[in-house]
């Protein structure tokens, strides 16, 4: 998106504290660590690794999806606190104590659930004097992923010209955005940052495909289309 609209793109992910979550999986990085996938159903993944006391194979991988898969997936992300990991533990008998930096890793990833991800890409990104741009005030509130998330918030589906904001690192640009949609209360937005004198009608059709093709993968993703 940043190479086509000649601009800085960045994506914010949908925060939402109905989400429940999708799936768990687990993948094998070293004897010894693992890393855990946690999926909801707003479409938003966070991952983290875990180091374990034993070997982790093929087999353990299986048995780690087994028992922590029938126990959280479905469940609100809300709900997965510190009683919840307990109870799940105990429900595991003397697996519960092998399993025990396992329940932590994933319960810290549902901690994470209401906090927003942007992903943001600089390529063919051109401003600078010439345009009336402060390029080092940009630069700097382009590598803050909290603004970039307020300005998400802010202008969430549409054309916006940056002088009619509160962000003044934007006075002489333009932002495109359009939300994707991965649940019926949720969604993210994907957005480009670009010269004010820009190609409109070829970057609002990039975005919004873009965006339409977002939600419709996430979808597909966590079962409620029927095909990628």
């Amino acid at each position: 998106m940043a190479e086509l609209c000649e601009g800085y793109s960045f994506a914010v992910t949908p925060a939402s504290p109905q989400a429940r979550i999708y799936g768990v999986r687990f993948v094998r990085i070293g004897r010894y660590t693992a890393m855990a996938v946690r999926i909801t159903s707003a479409g938003v993944v966070k991952t983290g690794l875990m180091r374990c006391e034993y070997v982790v194979t093929d087999e353990v991988i299986n048995i780690f999806e087994k028992l922590i898969g029938d126990r959280f997936t479905g469940v609100p992300v809300s709900s997965v606190n510190s009683a919840f990991l307990q109870s799940t533990a105990v429900s595991m008998g003397q697996l519960g104590m092998l399993m025990s930096n396992v329940l932590w890793t994933v319960g810290r990833l549902c901690g994470l659930a209401d906090e927003v991800t942007v992903f943001t890409s600089r390529t063919g990104f051109i401003a600078g004097e010439e345009d009336g741009t402060d390029r080092e005030k940009l630069l700097m509130f382009l590598s803050d992923k909290s603004e970039l998330a307020r300005l998400a918030k802010s202008c969430p589906d549409g054309v916006y010209f940056g002088s009619a904001t509160d962000f003044r690192a934007l006075d002489k640009l333009a932002v495109i955005s359009s939300k994707y949609v991965t649940s019926e209360e949720s969604s993210g937005t994907i957005s480009v940052i670009c010269p004010t004198r820009t190609n409109y009608p070829r970057n609002i059709s990039a975005v919004r495909y873009a965006a339409a093709e977002a939600g419709r993968l996430i979808k597909a993703i966590i079962g409620e289309e029927e095909n990628i």
